[in-house]
């Protein structure tokens, strides 16, 4: 370790103002030479009245507000500046909260030097330390991209290193041999970074970390100690003058709690919150009243332990200010903060914060506002409004993340929630390389093309032309978008003139290599942002389950958000865990956990909020019946606390509050049956069963005679769900997949059956779907749906109601293989129906096996017949041999292109394509009035259908919360586009159709409406029903 005795003489203030101001003059003079001498004196002895040191910040850019360092800390702080002037790789060393990091701050504001904060962890490596692969829009091709800590080694700056020691070995000997030689190579890049000369690095040590070789071997040590109380005082008082008079209480208060024996799982104390309890106290109206600097310190000193602790706690801190014991009662066990809220403001208790009224959610939670409840909302809002993250200590079960979520609910915010695991990942929270498509990888080649051609040609002119570009993006040709911005990149290039803009000769080489990607089907990558950076960003709230469980590189990524450049100032962090009290439950590290503000939430057992709890989710039940369910709650915890939570007791209510029996009685008992006989023995199993019996008055016997009817009302819910799900489907499923479906999902089942096992339930459900006609509280057409679907056998009478209603079916055997409605929005068709209809059609053919020509998608076919301009840009697309315009006409059957632009319009207002829509009904009226009818062949349409369907199959995706299934876009197309063009063209155009039904009827495949609409759009098109 360096011994500043020999080398440097730092000059120590003293109570001359004269000698202190000397002393300032030397520092700023010696700014301006490499060689620092000052001289190194004894410590002497500071008493109060010593004034905190200015750093003297000449020529910096926060001279209007110099950083202070305490007297008693400024040699340490001349120690680091002198050696980082020097350019020595210097370490600071200390305990947590010692103000290690504030140091580092001093020095780079004597310097004048900005200050770059790098927290270190394990999640860093050696390869990665300066930059690393980013992809392009090209399909497997990555650049160089060169990192933040490489991009802070290039420019003047004082580079802070937290945590060194958490660091890998690797990056540790990394960066020592950066500063000792002040050069630094990528081993993975061929690029060299220059050094700046005016770069200073320093690294911090709380001794936490491994110990290391490397770093013991470093010259510069600077071991700093924690804060006295002296110190403390004096930052209390010049930090806070407010609460100048009780800087000497409070320090007294808070090393008595410091000296409490903690348990295993307490939080170690730190400088950190003593100065954020005494950050609260300077914000307060009336610093005199005792009762509100009470709530504030117990917030911030006391509340992170279970209650026999935290009361030990808080009783110390009355003490300290004079609070009776009945107040911090009263306080602690009997206050219950009134909630409020008007249009623009919530108000919980003490703490108030803006209202967003455009962000409320209504009806998400049912939150019984117990006094434990309110209290831990007060406490949380007062967190927000401090701008302090909060972590949350409690068992599983006792209601962490629904408050919180309640909160953000009735402020108006968005609370992402993520939970984290020892397996998750610092790219699954911050952001990392995922799977992508095409066209989100294309977004900022796009941008830059637009860039450049705005600049270079007139938008409004050309319009069209751009309009165009966008329809072969959203439809998903980016080929053909590519070609055009080649032909446009070298007709640019091409021109006269000695003007020309170099950016195009970029864009070409780019719009090639995308292109090759593509050709070679390379799978795309892209950078994405993950959970904690969105919400940094966008200004949500975040809340980070089972935060202890994350491994170290999680945790840096989700506190260091918390000072990140970019981050929102309306972004909170909030962070819930379990105590480490079990197997596999690890501790929080210190560094981590002091940077929040604490709150140990303990589960609920007054039998009054509890009853509060009840009466939230059932508010019209009488109180004899809340106080059985309380008390009956309160004995099955007793008898197996590690089985139940308050979660177990909300979830029954929750099921009890839906009522799907008609009574509460028959409910109640359903839902304590579900929630509290899983996951037991079957000893256990037994003794609750009775428990619960005896508890809601039902014995075996009377349960017997009434099951009957919960039997049946249960098996009309199960219906009721069953169909809900397949209303939408095309494809006939199997009933007894669908029984287990519905009795897995419904967990009430399985008590209200009585023990009646899947098989017994699917053949009652097959008896119901038997006698549809008989089924009460569902409409014809569901029940149509119903047997179809699970291809059940009807009766003549039922028959009968369907075509009195005006419904057109097919049957096969009794059971219906074809329906549609009378308007033809709906249409279903059993395998066996379609089986039967191509063995029909190949026996009424004549032995003609002529198929048409294979042709392009009809979207290429468009663009082949068209050439756009941009101004004197000529751009043309060369002409196939089997152009759609060329297509040969037959002479009979026609078809009228009014007509066909009719039924266009029919399936656009029956998928909502209010564009396409309205474009069919223009060129009705365009034809109409201007050029009258054209004719088209039956050979024309089978060919402009069959480019449809190939667009279609080409451009289908496996999944998408939007998008239709191809084969319920076929049969759209078979009813309301086909089919009305009568039986002539029915014959001729329905086997390409039929055919691909049957290809897709098993399969998974989906389409996007964009797609869909787009080649409709080419179709309507293609027709001629636009020049």
């Amino acid at each position: 370790m360096a011994d500043f005795s020999c080398g440097y003489n730092i000059i120590m203030g003293n109570k001359s103002k004269k000698k202190r101001e000397a002393r300032k003059r030397l520092l700023s003079n010696s700014k301006t030479n490499e060689d620092l001498e000052v001289s190194l004196q004894k410590k002497q002895h500071l008493d109060d009245s010593v004034d905190i040191v200015q750093a003297d910040n000449v020529g910096s850019a926060e001279k209007d507000k110099p950083l202070e360092i305490l007297p008693t800390r400024e040699l340490i702080g001349n120690q680091l500046v002198a050696a980082i002037r020097d350019r020595q790789f210097a370490i600071v060393e200390g305990p947590l909260g010692c103000g290690k990091t504030f140091l580092g701050r001093y020095a780079s504001s004597v310097l004048g030097l900005p200050i770059h904060v790098m927290q270190m962890g394990d999640q860093i490596d050696s390869k990665t330390l300066f930059g690393s692969y980013y992809c392009t829009e090209v399909a497997g091709q990555f650049w160089w991209t060169e990192s933040t800590f490489a991009k802070w080694l290039q420019a003047p700056g004082v580079i802070l290193l937290e945590d060194i020691d958490a660091a890998n070995a690797d990056v540790i000997l990394k960066i020592v041999e950066v500063v000792t030689s002040r050069q630094a190579d990528a081993s993975n890049s061929e690029k060299k970074l220059d050094f700046h000369n005016e770069v200073r690095i320093i690294a911090t040590m709380s001794g936490k970390g491994k110990k290391t070789a490397v770093l013991d071997r470093v010259p510069v040590r600077i071991r700093v100690k924690s804060l006295s109380d002296d110190e403390l005082k004096r930052l209390a008082s010049k930090s806070y003058p407010r609460v100048a008079h009780l800087s000497r209480t409070l320090i007294s208060t808070f090393r008595e709690i410091e000296s409490v024996p903690g348990t295993g799982n307490s939080r170690q104390l730190t400088s950190t919150d003593f100065l954020r309890g005494c950050s609260r106290l300077a914000l307060l109206p009336d610093i005199f009243a005792n009762v509100e600097t009470f709530a504030e310190l117990i917030d911030t000193w006391c509340l992170a332990d279970p209650k026999q602790r935290a009361d030990q706690l808080c009783n110390i801190v009355a003490s300290s200010l004079n609070v009776n014991p009945d107040r911090v009662n009263t306080h602690l066990s009997v206050r219950q903060p009134e909630v409020k809220y008007n249009e623009h403001v919530v108000s919980v208790g003490r703490s108030k914060l803006p209202r967003k009224m455009s962000m409320i959610k209504t009806g998400r939670h049912r939150l019984g506002h117990t006094r434990d409840v309110v209290q831990l909302m007060e406490r949380i809002c007062v967190c927000v409004s401090h701008n302090e993250p909060l972590l949350l200590v409690g068992e599983t079960g006792v209601g962490k993340t629904s408050i919180v979520q309640a909160v953000s609910d009735l402020i108006g915010v968005t609370l992402d929630v993520v939970n984290v695991s020892p397996t998750s990942d610092s790219d699954e929270l911050i952001q990392g390389y995922k799977p992508t498509t095409i066209g989100r990888l294309m977004e900022p080649f796009t941008k830059f093309y637009m860039e450049v051609f705005t600049e270079n040609f007139d938008s409004k002119n050309n319009q069209k032309f751009v309009d165009n570009l966008e329809k072969c993006l959203s439809s998903g040709r980016f080929k053909d978008y590519l070609s055009l911005v080649e032909a446009t990149a070298m007709e640019a290039l091409q021109r006269k003139g000695t003007n020309k803009d170099e950016r195009w000769a970029e864009l070409l080489v780019r719009a090639r290599q995308i292109r090759d990607g593509l050709e070679k089907g390379s799978a795309p990558f892209a950078l994405q942002k993950c959970a904690v950076l969105e919400a940094a960003e966008k200004g949500h709230w975040l809340l980070v389950d089972e935060i202890n469980l994350a491994p170290p590189e999680c945790l840096d990524a989700i506190v260091n958000a918390l000072s990140a450049p970019g981050t929102h100032p309306n972004f909170r962090l909030f962070a819930c865990m379990n105590p480490a009290t079990d197997a596999g439950k690890r501790r929080l590290p210190p560094g981590v956990r002091t940077r929040f503000t604490e709150f140990f939430v303990s589960e609920t057992s007054d039998p009054f909020q509890l009853a509060l709890i009840v009466s939230a989710y059932l508010p019209t039940v009488s109180q004899p019946f809340v106080e059985n369910l309380v008390k009956f709650y309160i004995s099955a915890k007793q008898l197996y606390p590690s089985r139940y939570s308050l979660r177990t007791l909300c979830r029954a209510l929750n099921f009890t509050a839906d009522n799907m029996f008609g009574s509460v009685d028959q409910s109640v008992y359903e839902a304590v049956s579900m929630a509290f006989l899983t996951n037991l023995e079957s000893e256990e199993e037994g003794v609750m069963r009775s428990k619960i019996q005896t508890a809601f008055r039902c014995e075996v016997g009377v349960m017997a005679e009434s099951k009957d009817d919960a039997a049946s009302s249960a098996m009309s819910n199960m219906i009721r769900f069953i169909y809900n799900r397949i209303r939408d489907y095309d494809e006939q499923q199997t009933l007894k997949d669908w029984t287990d479906i519905a009795m897995k999902e419904m967990s009430n089942f399985m008590y209200t059956m009585c023990g009646r096992n899947r098989r017994y339930v699917s053949q009652l459900l097959a008896e119901n779907l038997n006698n549809i006609e008989k089924l009460d509280g569902f409409k014809l057409m569901e029940k149509l749906q119903l047997v179809f679907i699970f291809n059940r056998p009807v009766s003549d009478e039922f028959v009968q109601l369907l075509k009195d209603a005006k419904f057109e079916v097919d049957l096969d055997n009794n059971r219906i293989s074809r329906f549609s409605t009378e308007d033809g929005s709906t249409v279903r068709y059993s395998k066996s129906y379609i089986r039967v209809s191509k063995k029909r059609k190949e026996r009424e053919q004549d032995g003609g096996d002529e198929r048409p020509k294979e042709e392009e998608e009809v979207q290429e076919e468009m663009e082949e017949a068209r050439r756009e301009q941009i101004d004197d840009i000529e751009i043309e697309r060369e002409q196939e041999e089997d152009d759609v315009a060329e297509l040969e006409e037959q002479e009979e059957p026609k078809i009228s292109v009014i007509v066909l632009a009719n039924h266009i319009e029919n399936i656009a207002a029956y998928y909502n394509f209010k564009k396409l829509q309205k474009d069919a009904s223009e060129a009705q009226e365009w034809m109409t009035d201007m050029s009258g009818d054209r004719i088209l062949s039956v050979k024309s349409f089978k060919t402009l259908l069959k480019s449809v369907i190939i667009c279609l199959e080409q451009n289908a995706i496996r999944s998408g919360s939007d998008s239709i299934t191809l084969e319920s876009i076929l049969k759209q197309l078979s009813e309301l586009l086909v089919r009305p063009l009568g039986p002539h063209v029915l014959q001729e155009a329905s086997d390409s159709i039929i055919q691909k039904i049957r290809e897709v009827e098993n399969i998974s495949v989906r389409v996007p409406p964009s797609i869909l609409e787009r080649s409709l759009e080419n179709l309507l098109m293609a027709i001629g029903c636009f020049n």
